[in-house]
């Protein structure tokens, strides 16, 4: 069994083992029973027992001098035994640590008792470990206290893990939390930018209002992305992935992220960058966690360079991301552990921007290194598989789409426990020129389905929310209705990230996705594409 491996009552019967050898059999021992260490005691066979005994062990005199030391402790604190024996832990460690482990043996030998304890002890390194300590009183022939004995191991890394399992839970408990936040704004931001949209259509561009109301509508999109980041912390899953190009969201993200700062940015994206199937939210946290981490690596200010540009490896395409700083770099034993949860080496970090930076990319079948010297500071690499641009809707396409009104009128069914966005999404499908029928829930959604079928004037169309707390949702009513119809048009929408069905949307029998909160063109072309499958889905 490895040293790491066992348990604190394996240890316990160690320590009573070497008591046994130093007196007489454990078996006839009480547990606290006085330990004799008697004049004529075999040396050589008590350093036998414990030289070989991968724990450490010492021992102490009524002054608290060390006695003894085994091979293992010597090799923990990096000196020789002649270094430690008659010495005081205020010889060998700091004092706040040595008045501690003072108090300690004090309290063993005056209690009488043996104690097992977890506490802090200093590496020559300068790093802290966590170690777990059993200390037992060391009696003479007549029962008089002469000193305590002493064994700890380091466990360190099962502290970590536990700290690190806490944190966890943590993060989950205030995911759980950032994304109902976010479902029930997004559910607000819906509304809000329906109902701008729908006001800037019935206003004339001459209206004195309309300026106002189109500047709304575009102060809302910066709100979104307030609950993006919590939908990006909040999920933490599978991406979202849509067809995109990046250079705009990397210079508002990177722009955004160094609000306040003392470090200049610069930008260089190529012209015609390649779209790439990503995740928009996950995408900017990515950008947003690289350029904190360079941000911080500078507190005295300089240069960030952001470049942007296409490539091509093993004849496939890539787009090509470097972040750029000049700070003191990373040494090189950090150099393999920046990418795990929980490192760092910044006293207000968290350690998990990396990690999630480094998750984010490998879902996005994508690679991300790093280089970094004390001169040049630390270049973050990033290639993401790039995508045909003829994939990527032209903004014509997209407006011919929403402006054309192209799609046949269509009879909508739509689901959703949000009264304001029921009344929303009517106004807007009306405007569209569709026929709309409401539900507020799932199993309702379905019946409509089969009325519709038995009346002979099925719906063209069914918009379903995910998520109805208390009732059936939009993935219970999608299998209802697939069943009276494996053709139907399904689309799924949500403010509430969290469900791989956003992702997998397909693999439910959903025909699109339309995330909330999204805007009357986004709705539209959705629509405009399912009912023109000519044009592409």
């Amino acid at each position: 069994m490895k040293d790491e491996e066992k348990s604190k009552k394996q240890l316990l019967d160690e320590l009573k083992e070497l008591r046994a050898q130093l007196n007489k059999p454990v078996a006839s021992l009480p547990e606290n029973e006085p330990v004799i260490l008697e004049e004529h005691l075999n040396e050589a066979l008590f350093r036998s027992l414990v030289e070989s005994m991968p724990q450490n062990v010492f021992s102490k005199d009524l002054e608290g001098r060390f006695t003894f030391a085994n091979r293992q402790y010597c090799i923990t604190e990096k000196r020789s035994l002649a270094d430690i024996i008659g010495k005081t832990d205020f010889d060998l460690h700091p004092a706040d640590m040595a008045k501690k482990y003072q108090h300690d043996d004090l309290q063993v030998m005056q209690s009488r008792q043996t104690v097992n304890i977890t506490e802090t002890h200093p590496a020559p390194d300068g790093s802290i470990l966590f170690v777990q300590v059993i200390k037992t009183p060391v009696f003479d022939s007549r029962g008089n206290v002469k000193g305590m004995l002493g064994m700890f191991w380091d466990i360190t890394k099962e502290k970590r893990v536990e700290e690190e399992r806490f944190k966890i839970e943590k993060l989950e408990s205030v995911g759980i939390l950032a994304g109902g936040i976010a479902h029930d704004f997004n559910n607000l931001l819906t509304g809000l930018f329906g109902n701008l949209e729908l006001a800037k259509i019935h206003l004339d561009q001459e209206h004195k209002a309309y300026q106002h109301v189109h500047s709304a509508s575009r102060l809302m999109k910066n709100l979104t992305k307030l609950t993006m980041q919590l939908l990006t912390f909040a999920k933490g899953g599978d991406p979202v992935k849509e067809n995109i190009t990046v250079d705009e969201l990397i210079s508002e993200t990177a722009t955004f992220s160094m609000r306040g700062s003392n470090v200049k940015l610069i930008i260089d994206i190529e012209e015609d960058l390649y779209p790439v199937s990503a995740d928009k939210g996950q995408l900017s946290q990515v950008i947003s966690n690289l350029v904190i981490n360079a941000q911080q690596a500078m507190p005295n200010g300089g240069n960030i360079t952001i470049a942007a540009a296409n490539r091509e490896k093993g004849g496939k395409q890539y787009i090509k991301i470097d972040v750029q700083d000049q700070g003191t770099g990373i040494t090189q034993q950090n150099m393999d552990k920046i990418f795990d949860p929980y490192f760092t080496t910044k006293e207000q970090g968290s350690g998990l921007g990396l990690a999630t930076t480094h998750s984010i990319i490998k879902k996005h079948s994508g690679t991300i290194k790093v280089t970094s010297s004390s001169s040049t500071g630390t270049c973050f690499t990033i290639y993401l598989p790039a995508i045909d641009p003829r994939e990527l809707p032209s903004t014509d396409t997209q407006t011919d789409l929403a402006a054309a009104g192209a799609c046949r009128v269509a009879k909508v069914l739509i689901m959703d426990d949000e009264q304001d966005i029921v009344s929303l999404l009517k106004m807007m499908l009306t405007e569209m020129g569709h026929r709309v029928v409401s539900t507020q829930d799932g199993k309702e959604a379905a019946r409509q389905y089969q009325q519709s079928l038995h009346d002979q004037d099925s719906f063209d169309l069914v918009i379903l929310d995910l998520t109805v707390p208390g009732a059936m949702g939009g993935k219970g009513a999608a299998r209802e209705i697939l069943e009276m119809d494996e053709d139907a048009l399904l689309v799924v929408s949500s403010g509430y990230a969290t469900d791989d069905i956003m992702s997998r949307y397909r693999e439910y029998g959903f025909k699109a996705q339309i995330a909330k909160p999204y805007s009357f063109i986004e709705l539209k072309n959705t629509i405009t594409r399912l009912l023109q499958p000519q044009l592409g889905d």
